[in-house]
């Protein structure tokens, strides 16, 4: 199971792993500390009266994806950005196992008030007959926003593109709105 502990837990935010048994009942294993949000280059702190922390920072909704390009496996988690607003960052394990090392991508994948992703999977078919060879398999970012006013915040689709980069080798993605 991965989880967060919030900011307003430890301060600086950490995202954890810890194994379950068979019937998803805890185990008495002590959680794995993956990462801090601080960690993160595109993650801003802040200071709340809340804690006795002089700056803390925001850990929220981690997401596992393994890439279809390049087989990474990612994680998608939500934080405050150098920009004052919610955003969605990438972690990625360097080891491709769910104990890292976790790097960060230098910024957001998503940085215009929102969080808490997901991706599905859907199938774009060509035709309404049987599959074809031109049938596509395409990713959806979902994601809630706007984050600073919850009463009117509504969840948000988008077409997500993945493609390996070719200067590094990464997945490297780039979203859509639907139109």
């Amino acid at each position: 199971m991965v989880f967060c502990h919030e900011w307003t837990q430890v301060g600086d935010g950490r995202i954890c792993v810890m194994k379950l048994t068979n019937s998803l009942t805890a185990t008495s294993e002590t959680p794995v500390v993956l990462f801090s949000a601080s960690q993160a280059p595109w993650v801003k702190g802040f200071a709340s009266s809340k804690t006795n922390n002089a700056i803390n920072f925001i850990t929220d909704g981690p997401f596992m994806h393994r890439c279809k390009t390049t087989n990474e496996l990612i994680m998608l988690w939500s934080s405050t950005g150098h920009n004052d607003e919610y955003c969605v960052g990438i972690a990625r394990s360097t080891s491709g196992s769910i104990a890292g090392p976790w790097t960060h991508d230098s910024d957001p994948l998503f940085s215009a008030d929102g969080g808490h992703a997901m991706l599905a999977k859907i199938f774009y078919r060509k035709s309404n007959c049987a599959p074809t060879a031109g049938d596509q398999e395409v990713l959806v970012l979902s994601l809630h926003m706007p984050n600073k006013d919850m009463r009117n915040c509504t969840p948000k689709l988008f077409a997500l593109l993945e493609y390996q980069d070719q200067k590094n080798g990464l997945a490297k993605f780039e979203y859509y709105d639907f139109v």
